[in-house]
């Protein structure tokens, strides 16, 4: 296996890593074209917060209150490591404050889980051509090209747990106590990062079990040195638990089970709390946002998993690692966000659609001329579907995480945001912003009902963000900016969002992710607060 890989043609040895590069130069050339995300400004907050925390420990002052997340102090070093960064590059490039910084340091994150998958299907693969096919079918996932710059959270977890299954690969297939130490390094950040990494364990145990190389109290006693520097380095990178680890923990697992959120969601025509969410919300938003050839190959290669044969251990790490991700969805306590909290399946999927299209084509390979033939143009047929679902990105560009797949499309209908979130973020308040300043008046009022700190940056200066849809001033011409959120809608933009014709619109795909109207001011109500 590896003197197959180590003879190659060098462009073919590397070609997994020039696919993340040329994924990283398409992301700094499109780096400016989205919008602030609505979760961006807690991780921003949080970064800085832990660089005064780290200031302030360091000094001996008393030290600031801990920044809010679900779980106080959660992904300490991903938070602070960014917002550092962030802080230099914005410094140097654009401005103090420029959220280009941040999602610089998200696509550096996204580029890295590309080389991290490239790399894994290089080693477990076989052959030389999974790496490189592993990577394309990752990098042209519109999930990933749309959380690749803007995802403050689980693009975090994508890294991590590309790290871990590295890793994890490395220490079955050699057995060595220092490579099961690794393991437990990455796992340990990955435990500080994400809660889907909980699911770290049973994937560990189960492939270091069934496909490590060393008799099998070593492996046991690899994963248990690995079990310890996962708790060490989880503890380490998590300071919120220094006080009083135990108390700490316990209160964290409380979190976690009990973990709900005040918000609504629009799933297939009907508005849910996402406790009450059906158990498939979360494996339909995902499958519905994946283009289908990557889910045929993927599940030709779910097929190659349980055969023997070309590149069927790689197969199987993967639908394993799919697997425990699909598992981990259906253990939440509550559901929302669509396909967001799956992202770190991501990687998985592509080494499963790559081990699929590898060991399709060697199986019709090995049948004979007639065959061969067929192989050719099966192959032929794939790379130009991947063609065409270039031409759709850049259609959908910069709402990637708006995709349907074709099947979806038709089964939705036209305007899909009747029937699911499609544009839930806010990116699309930055063109929005943009038509404004090209046709609205300077200083007119604009209402923001939902996330409007994602669309203040872009309309600072020239307008007054209203954070909300009931302004009573008359003085001044009155906008609407309504993102398609429609679980998320007052009653007034419920109603002008079903009657009224918007001035501009942000299309996709035959559906609305944001529309802009001009509104006739309201009555004035003297009790009424400005």
């Amino acid at each position: 296996m590896r003197d197959a890989a180590t003879t190659a043609p060098w462009l073919v040895r590397h070609a997994g890593v020039l696919v993340a590069v040329a994924f990283l130069a398409h992301g700094l050339a499109t780096l400016a074209d989205g919008g602030i995300t609505w979760d961006e400004g807690e991780s921003y907050r949080a970064g800085a917060q832990n660089l005064r925390l780290i200031a302030a420990a360091f000094s001996g002052r008393p030290l600031p209150q801990w920044p809010w997340h679900e779980l106080p102090g959660y992904q300490f070093a991903a938070d602070t490591l960014r917002a550092g960064f962030a802080a230099v590059v914005n410094r140097i490039v654009w401005e103090p404050g420029h959220y280009l910084g941040f999602h610089l340091a998200n696509l550096l994150l996204a580029t890295l889980a590309v080389a991290l998958v490239a790399r894994l299907a290089a080693r477990e693969g076989g052959a030389p051509v999974l790496a490189p096919l592993a990577a394309t079918l990752l990098v042209v996932q519109p999930k990933l090209v749309a959380h690749s710059q803007a995802n403050p959270k689980d693009v975090v977890a994508l890294v991590t747990w590309s790290a871990v299954v590295l890793a994890l690969a490395r220490a079955a297939r050699t057995g060595r106590l220092g490579d099961f130490a690794l393991l437990g390094a990455a796992a340990g950040a990955a435990l500080a990062s994400h809660v889907s990494a909980l699911f770290i364990a049973p994937l560990a145990l189960v492939w270091t079990l069934a496909a490590g190389s060393r008799p099998w109290r070593r492996r046991l006693a690899g994963l248990l040195l690995a079990g310890g520097v996962a708790a060490v380095v989880a503890l380490l990178l998590w300071p919120w638990l220094w006080p009083a680890p135990s108390p700490r923990v316990l209160d964290v697992v409380h979190r976690i089970r009990e973990f709900d959120v005040p918000m609504r969601v629009l799933y297939l025509g009907r508005v849910y709390r996402p406790a009450e969410l059906p158990w498939h919300y979360g494996w339909l938003s995902l499958a519905i946002a994946t283009p289908v050839p990557l889910l045929l190959a993927a599940l030709a290669g779910g097929v190659a998993a349980c055969r023997r044969g070309a590149a069927s251990r790689l197969c199987r790490l993967a639908a394993l690692w799919l697997g425990l991700l699909l598992l981990a969805d259906l253990a939440a306590p509550a559901r929302y966000d669509g396909a967001r909290h799956l992202l770190p399946a991501l990687p998985a999927l592509a080494l499963l659609a790559a081990s699929g299209v590898y060991a399709v084509g060697v199986a019709l390979w090995s049948l004979g001329a007639t065959a061969r033939r067929f192989a050719m143009a099966l192959g032929a047929l794939f790379a130009a579907s991947l063609v065409a679902l270039a031409l759709e990105l850049a259609a959908i560009h910069p709402y990637a995480d708006a995709y349907l797949s074709a099947p979806a499309r038709r089964a939705l209908g036209p305007e899909a945001q009747h029937r699911v979130e499609l544009e839930y973020w806010g990116a699309s308040y930055k063109e929005g912003a943009e038509w404004l300043a090209a046709h609205a008046q300077s200083g007119a009022f604009v209402l923001v009902p939902m996330g409007p700190h994602a669309a203040a940056p872009f309309l600072a200066g020239r307008f007054e963000l209203v954070p909300h849809d009931g302004w009573y001033d008359a003085t001044r011409p009155q906008y609407l900016m309504l993102m398609m959120r429609e679980a998320w809608f007052t009653p007034r933009a419920a109603r002008i969002a079903a009657t009224e014709r918007p001035l501009f619109t942000v299309r996709r795909q035959g559906s609305t992710l944001l529309a802009i109207y001009r509104l006739a001011p309201l009555a004035p109500q003297p009790s009424a607060a400005r």
